[in-house]
């Protein structure tokens, strides 16, 4: 039992700490506390910035020692030892009512008692669990990396689960997506509070891997979600909350009769996320002298200064694998589904192919090939293959490129045979017959000579030193995985293609034991990405004045999920969001209130760059100091002291740190003013390319981007094809926004026609630039003027 001094005039109150031993069976064993700042809770890593994603916590706790080393056996060695339970007694002795308070780990690292005499205090501290996470890969309870669609909250419950411990999860994220906003699906003409918008939304669970397909960690996981929601995540009461920073203050909510109260809804579990419990919960409270929560008088309110400019980027994530069970992840009777072996047998260890692994971290699904063979490629070859077909061919798109792992034994490397069937071509006869995609040179050659029917070879060995090139034995089968890529150029004519992963190529002087062996794995088919390939991501800017960029600016936050514009490209991003069905990508967001009002609203880009700029569109208070009593929802708690006014009552502040000594009933907080600016007006777009930014203008009239990557393709070339014959060894740079006149209106009172910048240099040096004057780039396929 802690008890407050009495001049504070606050109630004492009973908290249990429990320390429970990972498979201890013994009798509880009671510890004494200290009286002074028994128990200590305050948040870490935490900035100043309201949209900081992860509010970690972590609990310092005083005991007495009666002998030296009394509490030895709570250093651990690991974090994961000792499980920390906090709970207090919201009734009364004769009846109580326990609420946890808190949940987390013993830390391993305060292992220090000072040498004094007896009995002194000692102080041991516990984490939340969500420190922990950052050197946690993403996978799921079974050590398998995480794939195929999913919902937001299924992947935040599966994060926070490797903390060790199943706490309930409440969210508080009311941004809905178009679906879930038509008529087909509100209730009673207003959106269904059910609806989870983190349970409605998914994505590919492949997203969450790093370019060679490891998973990324739980944290990661966590701030790539949070982040592009502007949301934060901590713990309370025993729970996890999840909540949008913009909804903090109400007004996203039109369900209930009060504009502050913020619907919530309690899942049980982090395994069990369907018919949450929806309530509405007001963060809102009252900080008053006298009251049932005061400030101290070392107190401090300053400013911040507004931000001129703020810039968010979204990335749109790799490619997809257009390889089904290219992870060998699904098989039936013994080998992966859709993979066949071309003569090779399915035991022994010549000359078959046998599958092996169980998904976990040091042991992938592979299949293993037996045998060694030369380069050389005919009907006779061994391999295991599948076959696929591309997307649709468009015209100046990117090719695509092969990936996969390897690790031999006693043999050189993998080998590779790409073939592509002709299909549409103007010379019918060919139609069906099967090219070869050709070694030198990676064309695609649909009569083949027989020295050019070759395998595509990856060696993953090392040189012997000291030992000539070519003699028996100078080469050295490396050790471990490596990996290989194979790229080929997209063909108008080809779309079904045949992937063959081949038998292992020899060694010089190859011996016969030990017996030589190939795993492959994780093999994948990607769009390749080059200068001519659509964009990778884009830009969107709020600045104050309302001007038209020059230039792009840094990203200020990149995020890695959302929507992308081209629908006809965002199924082939793992980035890409998707509407409940799994199937139709996310397009546009939309605030609950907007429900009769279904133009406003926008992408989640659009959200993330509007709701920053808006919370500091003008100078901000932040209030800095300690107040006493009971500070109801922790760090989620919105203080409002009543004379801080604005034009519309009192501010509210939105709590960015946060320290309770729970003894003293005091909270030792830095807080800072929400700022609530409504629209999604944004100024300045811009395309994210392998060869930089290109500029994404707003077409004045309709307010819809007025450009996309191919329009500019095709102006440049129209614009060079009409100047090479001039100077032939210009280099053309158009649509980047650095140019001069690049993409602005020639006259207001004509805003259908503009001029185009193109920078003109002549070996490197800049000789003057070409103003180019058209219609509206919509609709700009031949440039009318010129000069």
């Amino acid at each position: 039992m802690t008890r407050p001094p009495k001049h504070m005039g606050v109630l004492p109150v009973d908290i249990v700490i429990e320390f429970k031993k990972r498979g201890y069976t013994g009798d509880p064993v009671e510890i004494r506390a200290s009286k002074e700042s028994t128990v200590v809770r305050e948040t870490v890593d935490s900035s100043d910035s309201r949209w900081t994603p992860i509010l970690a916590q972590k609990v310092s706790i005083s005991l007495f020692c009666e002998e030296f080393w009394d509490f030895k056996d709570l250093y651990v060695e690991t974090d994961d030892t000792y499980q920390v339970v906090i709970t207090k007694n919201v009734g009364t002795r004769s009846n109580p009512l326990l609420v946890t308070e808190f949940t987390g780990w013993l830390l391993s690292d305060d292992a220090a008692e000072p040498y004094t005499v007896k009995p002194y205090r000692v102080r041991v501290s516990a984490i939340c669990g969500l420190a922990l996470l950052k050197s946690r890969p993403f996978v799921d309870l079974t050590g398998r990396p995480i794939t195929g669609m999913r919902d937001l909250l299924d992947l935040l419950a599966d994060a926070l689960l490797q903390t060790g411990y199943d706490l309930p999860i409440v969210t508080a994220d009311n941004l809905y997506e178009l679906y879930d906003m038509a008529s087909g699906q509100l209730l009673n003409g207003l959106p269904n509070p059910a609806y989870d918008p983190l349970k409605r939304t998914r994505i590919k669970g492949e997203h969450f891997t790093d370019d060679k397909n490891q998973p990324l960690s739980c944290t990661d996981v966590l701030k790539a979600i949070l982040e592009a929601r502007g949301a934060r995540l901590t713990q309370w009461n025993g729970m996890w909350f999840i909540v949008r920073s913009s909804e903090v203050v109400g007004g996203w909510n039109p369900w209930s009769g009060d504009p502050s109260a913020l619907c919530m809804r309690r899942y049980a579990d982090a395994t069990e996320l369907e018919n949450p419990l929806v309530e509405y919960r007001i963060l809102k409270q009252t900080v008053t002298l006298p009251g049932t929560l005061r400030p101290l008088a070392t107190a401090k309110v300053a400013y911040e200064p507004p931000l001129k400019k703020y810039t968010v980027k979204q990335d749109f994530g790799r490619t997809i694998n257009l390889l089904p069970n290219g992870k060998f992840s699904a098989s039936a009777g013994g080998f992966p589904t859709i993979w066949q072996r071309n003569r090779l047998s399915s035991t022994g260890t010549d000359r078959s192919a046998i599958y092996l692994g169980s998904g976990l971290e040091g042991d992938p699904y592979r299949v293993r090939i037996y045998g060694i063979a030369s380069d050389e490629a005919d009907r006779g070859k061994e391999f295991i293959y599948q076959q696929i077909r591309l997307p649709q061919f468009v015209k100046g798109q990117a090719g695509y490129v092969i990936k996969g792992k390897m690790q031999v034994n006693n043999c050189r490397g993998a080998m590779l045979i790409v073939q592509g069937q002709v299909e549409n071509n103007p010379h019918p006869p060919n139609d069906g017959k099967w090219a070869w995609l050709k070694v030198d040179d990676k064309s695609w050659d649909i009569q083949p000579k027989k020295k050019d029917m070759r395998c595509h070879t990856f060696p993953h060995v090392d040189t012997v030193p000291g030992v000539a090139e070519g003699k028996p034995g100078w080469l050295k089968p490396k050790i471990g995985w490596g990996d290989f890529e194979l790229e080929f150029n997209t063909n108008p004519f080809i779309r079904n293609i045949r992937i063959c992963l081949c038998i292992a190529e020899s060694l010089d002087g190859q011996t016969s034991t030990p017996t030589p062996w190939l795993d492959y794995a994780d093999i994948r088919v990607e769009r390749k990405v080059s200068d001519a390939g659509a964009p990778t991501g884009r830009y969107e800017t709020r600045t104050q004045d309302n001007k038209q960029l020059v230039t792009t600016p840094e990203a200020d936050l990149t995020i890695t999920i959302g929507d992308v514009p081209d629908a006809a490209d965002a199924t082939g991003h793992l980035g890409t969001l998707y509407k409940p069905d799994g199937q139709t990508p996310a397009s546009k967001w939309l605030n609950p209130n907007d429900v009769q009002h279904l133009e406003r609203g926008g992408s989640m880009l659009s959200y993330a760059v509007s709701d920053r700029f808006g919370a500091s569109i003008r100078a901000k208070q932040t209030w800095d100091g300690q107040l006493v009593g009971d500070l109801l929802l922790g760090p989620l708690s919105v203080p409002q002291f009543p004379d801080i006014t604005g034009p519309d009552g009192p501010l509210s502040f939105q709590i960015v740190k946060w320290k309770q000594e729970m003894l003293f009933h005091k909270h030792t907080i830095t807080a800072v003013e929400v700022i609530g600016e409504g629209g999604v007006q944004l100024i300045g777009k811009h395309w994210d390319t392998p060869s930089g930014p290109v500029s994404l203008e707003v077409d004045p009239l309709t307010g819809e981007p007025a450009t996309t990557q191919s329009k500019l393709d095709e102006i440049t070339k129209q614009i060079k094809k009409l100047l090479s014959p001039i100077l032939p060894t210009l280099k053309f740079e158009l649509g980047v926004s650095t140019l001069p006149g690049s993409l602005v209106p020639l006259d207001e009172s004509d805003r259908s026609r503009y001029q185009l910048g193109v920078e003109l240099s002549v070996n490197g040096k800049v000789i003057g630039n070409v103003r180019a004057i058209g219609r509206k780039i919509n609709d700009l396929n031949l440039i009318d003027d010129g000069q």
